[in-house]
């Protein structure tokens, strides 16, 4: 889950975010895989780990879903340029020199994210955001379950739902050109 003000890489070269008008589930988003790479439906996804990326290859994927909301606290703001909440999973790389999907909370300055056409970003800032409001995106991309925002290596997970932490304080499904509201999860 991230910042929704924050453009995904659009497999047709092009940057949307996700409250852009034309964002619809007949796009494709720019992915990242690897042989071997664990799929989310198996859960253990997080298990996966490479020594290199010489292995890894730009794809697309399809977008099957995505939604919007509001959360109150727990994001990440990394680099300046990357806002994300607590449940996020981006590509990254410690001292250990292995690659595998961690969450915000346990990067810190110094280590590394991959970027688009496997640019290496070193992180220069990591600061976690306790109170505040933000809207964040959630997008549910296939057959591969990575993306890029603002050019970052993300993962789709979704087993984290509601997102940030906090309640949200309204949830806003963008589907099939549709919009539902939930005032709160108890009554979907």
């Amino acid at each position: 889950m991230f910042d929704n003000t924050l453009p995904v890489s659009m497999s047709d070269g092009s940057q949307k975010r996700l409250d852009d008008s034309e964002m619809t589930t007949s796009l494709s988003v720019i992915s990242y895989n690897f042989p071997n790479m664990i799929d989310e439906s198996e859960g253990t996804f997080t298990n996966f780990t490479s020594s290199n990326l010489s292995g890894g290859i730009q794809t697309t994927s399809s977008i099957t879903s995505y939604r919007s909301f509001i959360t109150s606290s727990n994001y990440y703001n990394i680099n300046n340029d990357l806002k994300v909440s607590e449940h996020a999973y981006l590509f990254s790389s410690g001292s250990n020199d292995y690659w595998s999907w961690r969450k915000p909370s346990d990067i810190e300055v110094g280590d590394y994210l991959l970027g688009q056409n496997k640019e290496i970003r070193q992180v220069s800032s990591s600061e976690h955001i306790v109170s505040g409001t933000l809207g964040l995106s959630q997008i549910n991309v296939e057959d591969v379950d990575t993306l890029f925002v603002n050019g970052y290596l993300l993962h789709n997970d979704l087993q984290e739902e509601g997102g940030g932490g906090g309640t949200p304080n309204a949830t806003f499904n963008f589907g099939v050109k549709s919009a539902s509201i939930h005032i709160n999860d108890n009554y979907p």
